[in-house]
């Protein structure tokens, strides 16, 4: 995984975001990682970036992110 990040490998960094957000608990950060790659149209980034919206009380902002699917 070390070698993908400092080659920046667009889908390590993706799965790094997501260690950050439920392995390290570093929400802030990892909200904001997922967000950046659910913009750039990465389908999984779009889909989890909306459900984790939808269950932390963004209803209206996640469900934009769903009708982009």
């Amino acid at each position: 995984m070390e070698v993908c990040l400092k080659h920046k490998n667009g889908y390590a960094h993706y799965v790094e975001r997501i260690n950050q957000y439920f392995g390290y608990k570093n929400n802030k950060k990892g909200l904001k990682h997922l967000r950046t790659y659910a913009y750039n149209n990465c389908r999984q980034a779009i889909y989890l970036y909306a459900i984790l919206l939808l269950s932390t009380g963004k209803p209206t902002e996640g469900m934009r992110y769903m009708d982009r699917l």
